[in-house]
């Protein structure tokens, strides 16, 4: 999966250890990393990931 090779492993650094990915029927799939350094990330810091990831 090109998200998670690219943006989450090699770019951001995250283990892929502790990075799960979930399908939830009709909501699709999500993401989550469960690492101690992303625990303290406030909404902002977020938000920046996820404009990273979507290129805007």
């Amino acid at each position: 999966m090109k998200l998670y090779d690219e943006f989450l492993t090699d770019d951001l650094g995250f283990d892929s250890d502790k990075i799960q990915l979930n399908y939830s029927g009709h909501r699709g799939y999500h993401i989550r990393v469960r690492d101690p350094k992303v625990y303290t990330l406030d909404s902002n810091a977020r938000i920046e990931i996820v404009h990273y990831v979507m290129g805007s």
